[in-house]
């Protein structure tokens, strides 16, 4: 994992264990840790209060799609420690922040005005039949696809 400014020698691991379990999940060659606010510690002696970061990480079901979170984890005094994300992927900025990937086509409207209709490719239905064989639930893979359940269903109903 990049950390760019160092944040990772300067939080009190041992006190912020859903962050590190967090940020242990998504760790990869090209995912990186920035800064989006809060009071970063001088030291881990010093860690308390809230940090605002970002992660940028392949999706680590679907390693074409890149995942965006925010997190915001707080520390109190007392030692308890709150851990919110915020999941957001948009394919549009990652072939910017990740240039050895190709960016991705965009989905093909097969009618005028409206929002345009999403249409899997064959190895996107293939992924989805593989994921779900290997016990993810449809509304899981709504989520990594973008997508809505009955998409989803219609991809799984349609399997001959």
């Amino acid at each position: 994992m990049q950390d760019v400014e160092g944040i990772l020698e300067r939080i009190n691991k041992s006190k912020r264990r859903l962050l590190m379990k967090f940020l242990n999940e998504h760790d990869g060659e090209e995912a990186r840790l920035l800064p989006a606010g809060g009071m970063i510690p001088e030291s881990p002696r010093k860690d308390y209060g809230p940090i605002c970061l970002i992660l940028v990480a392949r999706n680590i079901y679907m390693s074409d799609y890149t995942d965006y979170f925010t997190i915001l984890d707080t520390l109190e005094q007392n030692g308890s420690e709150k851990f919110q994300r915020f999941y957001k992927r948009a394919p549009e900025v990652q072939h910017h922040l990740f240039p050895s990937s190709e960016p991705q086509p965009p989905a093909v409207p097969q009618k005028k005005g409206g929002r345009p209709r999403r249409i899997f490719t064959d190895e996107e239905k293939k992924r989805i039949r593989d994921l779900h064989a290997q016990g993810l639930s449809i509304k899981f893979l709504a989520e990594i696809f973008v997508t809505s359940n009955r998409k989803i269903m219609g991809v799984l109903k349609n399997e001959s």
